[in-house]
């Protein structure tokens, strides 16, 4: 689990999930499915957007209540106000464009928390008074403390998290996993076994 583990424990500690609140998490890779683990520990109720397919399947399996395909739902944020009546309490934003970062903010209830890990070369770029009039929080947040680290770990050995395996290869197959990674595309993480 790793990175992803302790990034979306970073993440979910800033957010200060209660029980009850509406997360959604925006972007379903690997640090995406781990926030929605921790979500769900903290009592949240998850909404996951994604691009359909087997991670969908995945997210599902991990505890989200709901699935957002954005291929097939071209207005997300009035989906998540459906499902949600007011808003979404919190809101992980993975992807970082200009499109998802402003959808993120609209999916706000009043006194939401944003929190923004996802970057791209386009800057966000929104009124003051979409923050101020709504009472809205916006985090950033970026890698992780030695802490979160340790807690990833604990809730990895308590079976609360785990990370979706796509493959298992031989040792020897390092090079060929290298190359499947950077291809992309993957339901979950490589494993080289000795």
């Amino acid at each position: 689990m790793g990175c992803a583990g302790s990034t979306a424990v970073h993440a979910g500690r800033m957010a200060a999930i209660h029980p009850g609140d509406w997360v959604v998490i925006n972007g379903t890779g690997g640090v995406g499915l781990a926030l929605l683990q921790y979500a769900r520990q903290a009592g949240g109720r998850v909404i996951a957007i994604g691009r359909g397919g087997a991670r969908a399947q995945i997210a599902l399996e991990m505890g989200a209540e709901h699935i957002i395909d954005v291929l097939e739902t071209s207005d997300t944020v009035s989906r998540v106000r459906e499902l949600t009546g007011e808003g979404a309490d919190v809101v992980f934003e993975l992807l970082g464009t200009q499109t998802t970062m402003s959808s993120a903010l609209n999916m706000l209830r009043r006194r939401g928390r944003m929190v923004m890990l996802g970057y791209t070369t386009e800057a966000f770029q929104s009124h003051p008074i979409d923050f101020i009039v709504r009472e809205i929080t916006l985090l950033g947040s970026v890698g992780s403390t030695l802490d979160d680290l340790h807690e990833a770990i604990a809730l990895l050995a308590r079976g609360v998290m785990r990370s979706p395996v796509a493959e298992v290869l031989p040792l020897e197959s390092f090079d060929a996993a290298l190359m499947k990674t950077r291809e992309g595309g993957l339901d979950g993480r490589i494993v080289l076994a000795p």
